[in-house]
């Protein structure tokens, strides 16, 4: 953005307003990263069924490694309206990895030696399966 506007914006204000001055506001509100109250939204979910604080999404899609080009659809609620937890929809689209422990989030040791505290890099790092709110929110359709 900064960029365009010294590349472009400005060089257009100075020709069409020779001698004046630009005051250029930019509003970078919170309020703008609101989603859909139906967007699909890994940090949304619990690792099991439902939960208190959690809302129904939309449908989403999905793929499987031995025939990309057949699209299914991803139901993230049950028949009786129950929101999907991460590892019901993992295992649904062949992702749940199988004979390990698979965390929620990716943790970090904490103050105390028994206590963990999320890892607040883990949505910047390289390894898209470290967790499975890492691994769902990297899918396609959550990216998209």
């Amino acid at each position: 953005m900064l960029k365009q506007f010294t590349e472009k914006v400005i060089p257009t204000f100075e020709r069409s307003f020779p001698g004046c001055h630009g005051l250029f506001a930019f509003d970078n509100a919170k309020n703008y990263q609101k989603y859909a109250l139906d967007a699909l939204q890994s940090g949304n979910m619990n690792l099991t069924l439902g939960g208190k604080n959690t809302l129904p999404m939309r449908d989403g899609y999905f793929s499987k490694s031995n025939d990309p080009t057949i699209i299914y659809q991803k139901k993230m609620v049950l028949p009786n309206s129950q929101p999907k937890g991460l590892k019901i929809v993992l295992r649904e689209c062949s992702l749940w990895p199988t004979n390990c422990m698979f965390l929620i989030q990716c943790s970090i040791p904490g103050d105390i030696s028994v206590q963990t505290k999320p890892n607040s890099a883990c949505r910047y790092a390289s390894n898209l399966d470290c967790s499975a709110r890492v691994l769902l929110s990297s899918q396609p359709d959550f990216q998209a």
